[in-house]
């Protein structure tokens, strides 16, 4: 892999010697990358949801659901899941199983809100959340997805704004309730290009303490090119050659 494309891929600036290929971390680009794997994460976990809750002919719809904060400076990671709990015990109770994708947005005010797409059957609907009390931090909608993979993607693209900072701890994308192989085939595309070019068909990756990839399938170990390090105070990776 060249290192531009390594650059590229992580959201590193790029440098070459004669000797070593060097990528130094910024906050900025660092922050582009999470941006570009919210993008990825939010668009294809939305693609394998209408895959498969249409499966069999079955007949769906997606609701977009945004959550909005009354009130800057009182965001919790906790809230967002507050919410989904309380939605998956909803469903659960009438036999609905629970399909989500979600972005988080920053608002021009610097308050982080959600978007939220739920996939349910053809004639069901669920509560407005902050009128049944599962979102009590603002106001909520609820709208009609009639495209649920371009809806969400319109959102992921955007990626909220660079004049206020993402929450400290904040995720900034999640998907949940995929079956074992859309999520087996979302964390693949989510994992890096040199780990894709390592195993070029799809398969069920993880990390192992220490380092690099290991295909679950096989017990075949792909160990990363590149080495943390310090360089004049810069903290960079270097190309192992």
């Amino acid at each position: 892999m060249r290192a531009s494309e390594a650059s590229e891929a992580s959201g590193f600036i790029h440098s070459v010697t004669s000797q070593t290929e060097t990528v130094e971390v910024t906050e900025e680009l660092n922050l582009k990358r999470r941006l570009r794997g919210m993008k990825c994460g939010t668009i294809t976990g939305a693609r394998l949801h209408q895959q498969e809750a249409t499966q069999g002919g079955r007949r769906v719809h997606a609701a977009f659901v945004t959550l909005t904060y009354a009130q800057t400076g009182t965001w919790s990671p906790r809230h967002i899941s507050s919410y989904l709990d309380a939605l998956k015990k909803h469903l659960k109770r009438r036999g609905i199983r629970l399909r989500y994708v979600w972005t988080l947005e920053l608002q021009k005010r610097g308050a982080p809100h959600y978007h939220v797409l739920v996939w349910l059957p053809l004639k069901s609907k669920i509560p407005k959340p902050d009128l049944c009390g599962w979102w009590p931090h603002g106001l909520s909608n609820i709208q009609r997805a009639r495209n649920a993979v371009a809806y969400i993607a319109k959102y992921a693209s955007k990626g909220g704004t660079y004049e206020f900072q993402i929450p400290r701890g904040a995720r900034i994308h999640a998907t949940g309730g995929l079956d074992s192989a859309g999520a087996i085939e979302r964390r693949w595309w989510l994992s890096p290009r040199w780990v894709r070019s390592a195993f070029p068909t799809i398969c069920d990756l993880f990390r192992p303490e220490g380092g690099g990839f290991i295909n679950r399938q096989t017990g075949e170990f792909c160990a990363s090119p590149w080495m943390v390090c310090r360089i004049n105070g810069a903290i960079c990776l270097i190309k192992m050659e």
